[in-house]
């Protein structure tokens, strides 16, 4: 347990040993693809609590945030990833991308204005996959690193979860037509959390 708890504090080795291990662990095909869609930030009913805490306490009038009362993939999100199957099933990936959104913490203490600026993050991520009359869909999970930087807030540098779902539409025998949706939650002192839609080309070889 000690093991993992340091691996964990480490993500970036951890990420860093699985993209030598694996590859020479799998025993089929290996992909390439990139993804680009949209992205949104969530904002919990606490965040929301903050901020209004913050603004009847007295804060500056520009700190008081607004938070969109609806939904939008209004962010830019662009990703790659390579890719090694272990077996028929079970795929192991690296991705790497970069969510245009706002950033920054809401701490009710010390109050952050979320402001525009973008997540360059590297995760490392287990797929399985089910196969499906039109190609196949899968759920996946994994851990990475993410780093935040944005207007008037100051940048960094954590770990994080990712999960989600896609599907994988066959064009060629090698190349395919991917849709994801994946859900990240950043381990900041008061969690951050997005949703990013994408679409893209994946490539066997």
């Amino acid at each position: 347990m000690r093991i993992v708890a340091a691996i964990m504090r480490k993500p970036a080795c951890f990420l860093l040993f699985l993209l030598l291990a694996v590859p020479a662990m799998a025993q089929t095909g290996q992909q390439f693809g990139f993804l680009i869609g949209g992205s949104s930030r969530l904002y919990s009913e606490s965040d929301k609590q903050k901020a209004r805490d913050f603004c009847t306490a007295g804060g500056q009038a520009e700190d008081c945030v607004t938070f969109p009362s609806k939904y939008k993939l209004s962010d830019r999100d662009i990703e790659v990833f390579y890719a090694v199957e272990l077996d028929s099933t079970t795929t192991f990936k690296i991705r790497a991308g970069q969510i245009n959104t706002d950033v920054g913490v809401i701490e009710a203490s010390n109050f952050v204005r979320p402001s525009k600026g973008h997540i360059e993050h590297a995760d490392g991520i287990v797929q399985y996959a089910f196969s499906e009359p039109f190609g196949k869909t899968g759920v996946f999970a994994g851990i990475g690193m993410y780093r935040w930087s944005g207007d008037n807030i100051a940048s960094d540098t954590n770990y994080g979860y990712t999960l989600g779902i896609n599907a994988d539409f066959p064009i060629t025998r090698r190349h395919g037509f991917i849709v994801e949706g994946s859900y990240h939650w950043l381990n900041t002192s008061s969690p951050v959390r997005y949703i990013t839609l994408t679409g893209g080309l994946r490539i066997g070889f």
